[in-house]
């Protein structure tokens, strides 16, 4: 006897796919308003790719109630000798009420799977149960027609320069102007002969000594000092952010449960057309139902900052995401009003280094 899910199409990629999951069928039946088709196709291939299905597809119309009588009538008679569950995850209440009351008698179970609150809703024996699942940011992303490129999902030399990280993290008032300053005077070619900077402050010590392609990091608080040897990435880490990438991806992976990867880089041909949305993702985290992106600005806010916010809100709708954006400079108060105006959430300072969700 096969199992088969017939399921009520729901816009959103992610629900039908973890009913697919769930239910472990050999068959799928989708029935659809000849709405999110794309995604469909997106969530198909994906499943095929563990597993090997069989899928079909009826159009249901919501408001032609004998239609969607004989659209019963006729499931009833093509799989009136397997195991059907009934998916009734979709968007539209009333096609799901009718569809309960045509293939109640029929089905063995009959379920509701809802994101928000994370669970599955067994009707059929009146109880719930929360969602577990292995999707990855990768495969999130793959739901939505994207693919990603490359991206860190563990490198135990972020766990190494941890300790300076979040030591940065907790003094970014004093250290973050001093490495601003550095960076200033170097991309100005004023300052191409100096080997060593110090930072001038009575509680904290922090110095950089560039030895040929490393830096060596001295860091500490009063009499402690800490040291660390940046090898090859010490440009990237010190002066282009990757220092708050990397506390914001340990925050993240300290906090919560779920897929988190870090410099996640979209391949550009496999963004839709017209929709101009960040390639680059700083950190992205698939957590129980939801996914989150979190960008990091480690420069000034200038003109080019809106532009890149203007990117980030078009990426966070492509992808039905929540997003923060962390940075290590207060922002003013027209960019924080233009981030909330796209459901953004803004963290900055030393606020970062104990941020949660």
């Amino acid at each position: 006897m096969a199992k088969i899910e017939i399921s009520l199409l729901n816009k959103n990629p992610v629900v039908n796919y973890l009913g697919a999951k769930i239910v472990n069928p050999d068959e799928i039946v989708w029935l659809h308003e000849n709405k999110a088709l794309k995604k469909l196709d997106n969530v198909e291939k994906l499943l095929q790719s563990s597993n090997e299905l069989k899928f079909n597809r009826y159009k249901i119309i919501p408001a032609n109630f004998s239609q969607i009588k004989q659209l019963a009538q006729k499931l009833q008679s093509k799989y009136n000798d397997e195991q059907v569950i009934l998916n009734l995850s979709g968007d539209n209440q009333a096609v799901g009420h009718m569809l309960h009351d045509a293939l109640q008698n029929f089905s063995s179970q009959i379920i509701i799977i809802d994101p928000d609150q994370n669970s599955i809703f067994n009707l059929t024996e009146k109880k719930s149960e929360t969602i577990h699942t292995n999707l990855t940011v990768n495969e999130y992303i793959r739901l939505y027609g994207m693919k990603v490129r490359s991206g860190i999902h563990f490198d135990p030399a972020i766990g190494t320069r941890s300790r300076l990280t979040y030591f940065i993290g907790n003094n970014m008032d004093r250290i973050v102007p001093f490495l601003d300053h550095i960076r200033e005077k170097i991309t100005r070619g004023n300052d191409i002969d100096s080997k060593k900077w110090d930072l001038e402050s009575q509680d904290i010590n922090f110095s950089i000594t560039k030895k040929d392609d490393q830096y060596q990091v001295k860091y500490g608080k009063n009499k402690n000092s800490n040291e660390i040897f940046l090898k090859k990435i010490g440009d990237e880490y010190l002066f282009r952010g990757e220092w708050l990438r990397e506390l914001v991806f340990l925050r993240v992976n300290k906090s919560h449960f779920g897929d988190v990867r870090l410099n996640i880089n979209l391949d550009p041909n496999s963004v839709p057309e017209k929709k101009k949305i960040e390639t680059i993702i700083d950190v992205a985290m698939r957590r129980r139902c939801k996914f989150y992106i979190f960008q990091c600005f480690s420069y000034p806010i200038s003109r080019s900052s809106f532009a890149a916010l203007s990117s980030i809100s078009r990426t966070i709708e492509a992808l039905d995401a929540e997003s923060f954006i962390l940075l290590s400079h207060r922002p003013p108060n027209s960019f924080i009003a233009r981030a909330h105006s796209s459901g953004i959430k803004i963290v900055y300072g030393e606020k970062i280094a104990n941020f949660s969700i």
